[in-house]
């Protein structure tokens, strides 16, 4: 018999797996992209191939936990998640560049190479109000980051004194 040569040529973003034959896809022929044998009987051959797969890792500054991180075929759209360590939250998502992605609590993405996403966690910002009655003075008043120290005080008009903060 002739001398064949088969070659198996992917689109973009596929990868050859292995040619079967047409009528019995369990029955593999070859596992080379490129091959060469000698004609003995009739064969009906498909090349078989397989998208792309690409890694999605994902890296937090430690104050919070991700979600979405994994193996995807080229081109998957994944929703990353997060849930922030208590008295955090998002402050963002960014690049390997350092570029910003967003500040949204889950982020879409478009797998199409291997990618490694960052999140920022930063502290919460509490507001504290502090008030006096009757004309006296409370000092202290201000925004706060979750596990600051904060110093509040009365001071009392004359001929009055510090009772309690309620």
């Amino acid at each position: 018999g002739d001398e064949v040569n088969i070659v198996a040529t992917p689109k973009n973003h596929y990868h050859f797996v292995k040619w079967v034959d047409a009528n019995d896809t369990s029955v593999v022929f070859g596992t080379e992209q490129d091959t060469t044998f000698v004609a003995s009987e009739n064969l009906n051959l498909v090349a078989m191939f397989h998208i792309d797969m690409v890694a999605l890792t994902l890296q937090s500054d430690g104050n919070g936990e991700l979600t979405g991180a994994g193996e995807y075929e080229y081109g998957q759209t994944v929703v990353l998640g997060n849930e922030p360590a208590e008295h955090y939250h998002l402050n963002k998502w960014y690049s390997e560049g350092n570029d910003s992605i967003a500040s949204t609590p889950t982020l879409s993405v478009r797998v199409v190479s291997d990618t490694t996403i960052h999140a920022d966690f930063v502290l919460n910002t509490y507001t504290i109000t502090v008030n006096a009655e009757n004309g006296h003075n409370a000092i202290g008043s201000g925004s706060y980051t979750a596990h600051d120290f904060v110093t509040i005080s009365a001071e009392a008009n004359d001929n009055y004194h510090f009772y309690s903060w309620r």
